[in-house]
């Protein structure tokens, strides 16, 4: 597992993990290499300096606690990067 400092952040319906884990990821045809900074059962966030547009696909691979191909949309953006909801909630 690639996470550094995992700790429990913010108030939400499922626990957010703060990590550093190393993601590929596709989003309109371009590929990608970048950072998790957080990650829950239904989502991450993904930090990077050129942010996609909500509701763009995203394909990504990384690992945590397994490896993990999954798809999902951009639901959110700002200067840090993006979050991602998965089309599929991961499996704790």
């Amino acid at each position: 597992m690639y996470a550094h400092r995992v700790f429990m952040a913010g108030r939400r319906s499922f626990k957010r993990w703060k990590c550093m884990i190393p993601v590929d990821y596709v989003v309109n045809r371009r590929a990608y290499r970048e950072f998790i900074h957080d990650i829950n059962v239904k989502g991450v966030f993904i930090g990077c300096k050129e942010q996609p547009s909500p509701g763009d696909t995203v394909v990504m691979a990384f690992s945590w606690k397994k490896p993990i191909k999954s798809i999902g949309k951009v639901v959110r953006t700002n200067a840090d990067g993006f979050a991602v909801q998965f089309s599929e909630p991961l499996a704790n």
